[in-house]
This record gives structure tokens, C-alpha cells and sequence, in this order.
């Protein structure tokens, strides 16, 4: 798949991050006012119709299953495409998290879909779209919500080289 732009929203990293992102060539913005503030500034430098939005413990290896993924596009109904993926979490967390949110099974939380990477379509979030300040966690769920109130659908592929590596930040 072609990237038209790479853009990074850093909360001063202290990792290789930004070393990394300049050597692809990324647009670099730096914010220190947390997840909602540099959601929105991701969203709003995004210029195309169909964007990405990944998380930074988030590793992707391109396989099979970015071709299905963007031919899910192909359907007009399509607002998001969540990249379920393997995590790393801790099984105390999971279960912790499957009791707070009186479910069975942990993937169940966030629809089992809809986790730490998705490609959207611009349009399906709305044109006044906004993450709220006070929302300090599922920001996802929050953009994949957004999508449905506005009469697109979601859907997710399989990614079976992706991983999401729990960081203990939360």
C-alpha cells in the first residue's frame, strides 16, 4: 500500500520514535496536552479520505492482510476498518478489564475488533468531529461510535503479524 504522508504525534518520546519517523520522512508534531489533543491534531493534518490511525506500542508487518483491508473500502458503507491483532497484555489485566466491563471474554470489550489500529474513512467521523478532553482511554471506541452515528459501518481484518505490546502505561 502507498503512503501519501506519514504523520507523528509525539508526547516526548524517549525511545528512537522520532529518529525513526524522520528517517521515512514523517511530519513530526509534538503536543504535551494528552490522548484527545493529539488525536485531533492526527486527525486534522490527515488529507486524505482514508487515513490510519495506530498506536504507538502497535508493531504492523505487511502481509495478505492489507489487501483485504482496503478492499473493504471498496464498499461505500465502510467508515473504519479495525486490524484485530495479537496483545501482549497481562492475563490479570484482562481479567481485570473483562470484569469492569461485565464481559466474558476480554476481546468482547472493544467488539473484539476494533483495537490499537484502524484505517478510517474522513468523512464517516463527521465534519465537526472531536475527541473530548476528559476521555483518557478507548478513544477507539469513542471514533468507531462516532462512525455508526453517522450511518457508516465498521469491520475489521485479521492481522496475524501484528502486534500490540502492552506497555504498562494505562
Amino acid at each position: 500500500f502507498d503512503v501519501n504522508r506519514l504523520i507523528v504525534v509525539d508526547h516526548h518520546s524517549t525511545d528512537e520514535t522520532i529518529a525513526i519517523a524522520k528517517r521515512y520522512g514523517a511530519n513530526i508534531y509534538y503536543e504535551n496536552q494528552g490522548i484527545a489533543y493529539a488525536l485531533d491534531l492526527g486527525i486534522s493534518q490527515a488529507r486524505t479520505d482514508i487515513f490510519a490511525v495506530i498506536d504507538s506500542d502497535v508493531g504492523l508487518v505487511k502481509g495478505r492482510w492489507v489487501d483485504l483491508l482496503f478492499k473493504k473500502f471498496d464498499n461505500p458503507r465502510i467508515g473504519g476498518v479495525g486490524i484485530r491483532m495479537f496483545s501482549d497484555e497481562p492475563l490479570w489485566r484482562k481479567e481485570y478489564c473483562a470484569y469492569y466491563f461485565h464481559v466474558e471474554d476480554f476481546r468482547d470489550i472493544k467488539g473484539g475488533e476494533w483495537v490499537n489500529a484502524y484505517i478510517i474513512r474522513k468523512k464517516a467521523l463527521g465534519p465537526h468531529f472531536h475527541v473530548p478532553e476528559q476521555l483518557k482511554s478507548y478513544e477507539h471506541i469513542y471514533m468507531k461510535e462516532a462512525i455508526i452515528r453517522n450511518g457508516y459501518v465498521t469491520d475489521f481484518v485479521d492481522a496475524k503479524a501484528a502486534t500490540h505490546f502492552y506497555d504498562f502505561s494505562e
